[in-house]
């Protein structure tokens, strides 16, 4: 995998790509308490060998989504790993959940066709490496709290609130 970063108002996020697409993403730590989860500086985006298109519409679509902003269609290709062919599903159905709008974790299980999944669907949205493209922020609890998020925490809300789900000390419902 290779890796690049883009800088953000949030700070660096890091990118792992694959000759088939991007495969990881990871954000910057906003708990200052918590150490930034690669050392050193960002390596130079000239020195990788990810293709300039799909770099300058990963940079282009990380700061609309950064930013709380739709990206209709997405230009970037995604390297989904070969996990459970049920994560995989779960991973596609989170990019369905349209922009500004939440599931619960029981209304996606329902979506999927495994109503009775609802755990399995919190431990896909935990492993999914590619958070942004793959919304899991979208996902909270039936009773409207927000769950986790692999992340953060802080990173569900900041979300959450840029898209304008929620606002500062209500439920996203």
């Amino acid at each position: 995998m290779e890796w690049m970063c883009l800088a953000t108002p949030d700070g660096w996020v890091r990118l792992g790509w694959t000759h088939r697409g991007l495969a990881q993403v990871q954000l910057p730590p906003l708990d200052p308490e918590k150490p930034a989860q690669f050392n050193g500086s960002p390596p130079s985006v000239s020195s990788i060998s990810i293709p300039p298109d799909w770099q300058k519409a990963a940079r282009e679509e990380l700061l609309q989504l950064l930013a709380g902003k739709p990206v209709p269609q997405s230009r970037v290709p995604l390297d989904l790993p070969d996990r459970s062919p049920f994560w995989r599903k779960v991973w596609l159905a989170l990019r369905e959940i349209p922009h500004g709008q939440v599931l619960s974790y029981k209304e996606l299980a329902r979506k999927i066709g495994a109503p009775k999944a609802v755990r399995a669907i919190g431990q896909a949205c935990a492993a999914n490496p590619i958070p942004l493209w793959i919304p899991c922020h979208r996902v909270i609890r039936s009773d409207g709290t927000l769950g986790g998020y692999s992340q953060g925490l802080e990173w569900k809300i900041r979300l959450l609130q840029r898209e304008g789900i929620l606002t500062s000390g209500n439920s996203p419902r």
